[in-house]
């Protein structure tokens, strides 16, 4: 699939994938800022990183709202490690994303000890803004969780419409590295 399909589809559907992975964004950005980085380069790194994350589980959302990562089987546990270097490769394959992004989504799983996953890296192999994102989403998934559900099912939110708009921000002269 497409990355503009991809987000498309993911923006048409309640996915609880895409409200992650915009949360994750805007804490990511909050810790970015809280570092004062502050540059409209970097702001982007850190936001396009964490928005595209989890791209390459799109297509497996209906099965993993189903389950968690440890309650798959070995073999579909081992194709969710892999997910990380599937999304990098998807956004290198759109060919508009600066490689530093494509780095940071690959690197979004690795731990400073070298436990995370694909290639186990250790703190000095990891981008810092993989390690923020890496929090982020632990923060999204652990604590933002029951109360984006409880928020939804009050005020009946959905993901915003917003791919073409940030699709055109990311292609901007001033963005690219």
């Amino acid at each position: 699939m497409h990355v503009v399909e991809l987000l498309e589809s993911a923006c048409d559907q309640e996915s609880n994938l895409t409200n992650h992975n915009i949360s994750t964004a805007i804490i990511s950005l909050m810790i970015a800022k809280g570092r004062s980085w502050t540059s409209p380069h970097t702001l982007f790194i850190v936001s396009a990183s964490a928005l595209f994350h989890d791209i390459a589980l799109m297509p497996l959302n209906e099965q993993l709202k189903k389950s968690t990562p440890e309650a798959l089987s070995k073999e579909d546990f081992e194709k969710y490690q892999m997910h990380p270097v599937e999304s990098a490769e998807l956004l290198a394959r759109y060919g508009k994303f600066p490689e530093a992004i494509l780095s940071i989504t690959a690197q979004r799983h690795e731990k400073s000890e070298g436990t995370g996953f694909p290639k186990q890296l250790r703190k000095s192999e990891i981008h810092p803004i993989a390690e923020i994102i890496n929090l982020a989403s632990q923060f999204s998934h652990f604590y933002l969780g029951g109360l984006v559900m409880v928020l939804e099912c009050i005020l009946d939110l959905r993901p915003v419409k917003s791919v073409n708009v940030f699709m055109e921000f990311s292609t901007s002269p001033t963005l690219k590295s």
